[in-house]
């Protein structure tokens, strides 16, 4: 499942990133806008989530194994979607760089973004493949 997982994370950072060259696509204003309010929105819901748990009150938003739900299943499907909206910000963010010719100690920054949004996106495709594991 983890091999799985590594191999389903690069192979979703490679075609995003060739999209974005080939496609050619330009991150606006408004989709920047949108992709944090949503990632917040998640950050929110699931430390709200955690929260709960922690007092015994189980919404369901992320059961782990073959018992999990469509809800659990859904909010990581959305979590992956996000991740690779987050990792389309990123590429950008590298693009404008390069572009603008921006100072190369900079460039740490844009790796640290990278980085994260694809430990994220390893994190939910690990998720979701652990709930169509058969359980032990």
């Amino acid at each position: 499942i983890v091999m799985m997982a590594v191999l389903a994370t690069f192979v979703t950072a490679g075609a995003t990133l060739a999209v974005m060259k080939f496609a050619n696509i330009r991150v606006g204003a408004k989709f920047k806008q949108m992709v944090v309010i949503a990632t917040l929105a998640l950050v929110g819901v699931m430390l709200l989530n955690l929260v709960l748990y922690l007092f015994g009150v189980d919404l369901g938003l992320r059961q782990v194994g073959p018992d999990a739900g469509l809800l659990s299943i859904g909010i990581s499907v959305l979590a992956v979607l996000l991740a690779v909206f987050n990792l389309v910000m990123d590429f950008d963010a590298v693009r404008t760089g390069v572009e603008q010719q921006a100072p190369a100690r900079e460039s740490w920054r844009a790796a640290f973004g990278i980085t994260v949004t694809m430990v994220w996106l390893y994190v939910e495709i690990l998720r979701i493949a652990s709930y169509f594991m058969p359980s032990d």
